[in-house]
């Protein structure tokens, strides 16, 4: 790896989601857990984990980023296609990253994931289009043409899909994430109780922390989202009328929720002791800050994360030289199971 000679922001507290930046799924070991967000200028920067294991972030221009590292070739892909992405928010991150995995660029599973996962998305938007519609039998629609309804309601299907519509809402993506995440929460804190002695215990408290101040700003935005689909000849008009609005209003869980499925993969492949010590020193370097723009969304300030624990400094070479082989694999796989 390259000497850094940028200077590390060490307490980053981000204003809002937008500054925090968009998960990214790089596979490279150095760039993995990496968020991308709109530079000042043309263009696209990187929000990078400190190297060295310590917390802080590297806020990095994409030539600088790649001076820490040879970037894979999916990774080069994937940031040229994020540059192609008029705003950066989880949902269009989501859908670049699956149209890089569908070139094969991450493997053969994580292809095969990308493939069923969008012909899922599609049966998905259509039934939930579909369960709108019927929330519209009784609605005036007039001055509005079927056609017109039938394009509008499928773009706000492609909203909902992650949310989940009764009777199978809890199926859907988030409400999944959500689950995964509150068993996280409970491995870790009780990781952290039952190894009380041992110097990581606060890591694992830091982060069994972490994830119930999240669930909890989480689960109400998701309540948030089902509601809005509750009233459909109100969700159309709002819709009609303010677009971006309600696309912001119903994403607002998954930014919340941003970066956590790969923290939850880690811990899931963690099966032995060592494993896990290793995978709570990786998992506490990705714990995303909550912005300040939670409070906002929330009507009230969130719990805090408890990201004031120092973490325990990693030497270099865990990323580096051959281990990033299998680094770069695991990744992959990651990248099959988040598709």
């Amino acid at each position: 790896m390259a000497a850094i000679n940028l200077p590390l922001a060490d307490s980053y507290q981000p204003a809002s989601f937008a500054e925090r930046g968009v998960d990214a799924p790089f596979t490279a070991p150095l760039l993995a857990g990496s968020r991308v967000r709109q530079a000042d200028k043309p263009g696209l920067e990187l929000v990078v984990p400190n190297p060295a294991g310590g917390r802080g972030v590297y806020i990095l221009p994409w030539p600088s980023a790649r001076s820490l590292c040879n970037p894979t070739l999916h990774d080069l892909r994937l940031y040229e296609e994020l540059r192609r992405v008029p705003v950066l928010t989880p949902p269009a991150v989501r859908l670049a990253a699956r149209i890089v995995a569908r070139e094969g660029l991450a493997g053969e599973a994580a292809q095969q994931a990308a493939i069923a996962a969008a012909a899922a998305d599609a049966d998905a938007r259509l039934r939930a289009a579909s369960k709108l519609w019927i929330g519209l039998r009784t609605a005036n629609l007039s001055g509005l043409t079927p056609h017109t309804v039938a394009h509008e309601l499928d773009g706000l299907g492609s909203l909902l899909v992650p949310v989940g519509l009764p009777p199978d809402a809890d199926k859907a993506r988030l409400p999944q994430l959500l689950a995964a995440l509150e068993g996280l929460r409970a491995e870790t804190d009780l990781w952290g109780r039952t190894n009380a002695g041992e110097e990581l215990a606060s890591v694992a408290g830091m982060i069994a922390g972490a994830a119930a101040a999240v669930i909890k700003a989480a689960a109400p935005l998701l309540r948030d989202a089902r509601g809005l689909a509750e009233d459909t000849p109100a969700l159309l008009q709002r819709w009609l009328h303010a677009s971006d609005e309600v696309a912001a209003r119903l994403t607002r869980a998954e930014w919340v929720l941003d970066g956590w499925d790969r923290i939850v993969m880690l811990w899931r492949e963690a099966r032995w002791p060592a494993g896990q010590r290793a995978a709570l020193l990786e998992m506490a370097q990705l714990v995303p800050d909550l912005p300040d723009q939670a409070a906002e969304w929330l009507g009230r300030q969130p719990d805090s994360p408890l990201l004031d624990c120092r973490v325990i400094s990693l030497s270099e070479g865990w990323r580096a030289g051959s281990a990033s082989f299998s680094l770069v694999a695991r990744n992959e796989r990651f990248r099959a199971h988040c598709a």
